[in-house]
């Protein structure tokens, strides 16, 4: 079972004692895992002239920090579940620093209130797209436990040998954690499978005008081959994970049919969803698309929080520095 062991949560300075924390320190807990609290305080911008007040730039960022870590401290005091807790406050860019603190302490896991609990923000989205690590974004949450996870899945088969690889691992890595944590929330787990009959509006009334019995055994072709993809990758992981949690928990499988960023976010308000485990790769291969595109549909679209995925060999395009004094 997917296990994390240092987890880093991301602390909101308007919203300190929120689901977010609890979640962080509740998997802390169970995983007995390390736990760090950060927070990124904005650089105030270099070019205001100060020489009015009698305090400099630099006294100011030091206040600022100063003032940040005794919260974050004070924060720290209220856990009382043994959990070793480490506190960290950082100048500069909310993102950049975080995915720089997670390259520096080797963090397997990124927990964070939404900055917007109804947009997603330009700082979550780049922290989604380009965080190395799976990064938990948790939306509008009103209760202390899920009830209903979902897993999304990508088996269709149609790419090269390499990324074919990287794509059953990649689910294989949505699959572990999403059961993980269905078991440990005793939530229902749904597994989730977007899928398109590529051309069908040609056949259907396009120029390949076809009738409807041939346009629609060509579409239900195409259903069939991904349930039958999707019923051997869960074969597959049920083998080589070894630990029956799938059995156990017996997930529902659903194959939604249409674009993912419509489908899914459908589902989720139909279904009453909290939690969605998806990957962060596309078939063009440009990193962090598919979670920009879809992941901001469904956050825009929904209260569900999400927990996005890198394949493994993921490089972010964020460059480590010497950590600041």
């Amino acid at each position: 079972m997917q296990s994390f062991r240092n987890i880093l949560f991301v602390a909101n300075p308007d919203a300190f004692r929120d689901s977010a924390f609890n979640r962080a320190c509740e998997l802390a807990r169970n995983n007995q895992a390390k736990l760090t609290l950060l927070e990124v305080v904005e650089k105030i911008p270099h070019n205001i002239d100060f020489s009015e007040f009698e305090i400099t730039l630099e006294e100011i960022e030091h206040r600022l920090i100063s003032e940040r870590r005794e919260r974050l401290e004070e924060l720290v005091s209220t856990i009382n579940n043994g959990t070793k807790v480490n506190v960290e406050v950082i100048l500069g860019t909310p993102h950049i620093e975080v995915i720089r603190t997670v390259l520096r302490g080797g963090f397997e896991l990124v927990i964070k209130s939404a900055d917007d609990p109804y947009r997603i923000s330009g700082q979550d989205l780049n922290l989604l797209r380009k965080c190395p690590c799976p990064v938990w974004l948790v939306g509008r949450e009103t209760q202390k436990s899920y009830k209903k996870i979902a897993a999304s899945l990508d088996v269709d088969d149609d790419y090269e040998g390499h990324e074919k690889a990287t794509r059953l691992q990649l689910n294989y890595q949505i699959l572990e954690i999403a059961s993980s944590l269905a078991l440990a929330e005793s939530a229902e787990l749904h597994i989730l499978h977007a899928w398109r009959a590529a051309g069908e509006s040609a056949l259907r009334g396009g120029f390949l005008t076809r009738s409807e019995q041939e346009a629609s055994r060509y579409v239900n072709k195409v259903e069939r081959l991904r349930s039958n993809n999707l019923n051997n990758m869960l074969e597959g992981f049920a083998r080589d994970s070894g630990n029956g949690a799938l059995e156990y928990i017996k997930p529902e499988i659903h194959l939604l049919k249409g674009w993912p960023n419509k489908v899914i976010p459908s589902f989720i308000n139909d279904n009453d969803v909290e939690l969605v485990v998806m990957g962060t790769v596309c078939r063009t291969g440009v990193s962090g698309f598919f979670v920009g595109n879809t992941a901001e549909s469904i956050f825009n679209q929904t209260c569900c929080s999400i927990l996005a995925v890198k394949p493994e060999g993921f490089l972010t395009p964020v460059t480590n520095r010497v950590k600041q004094p």
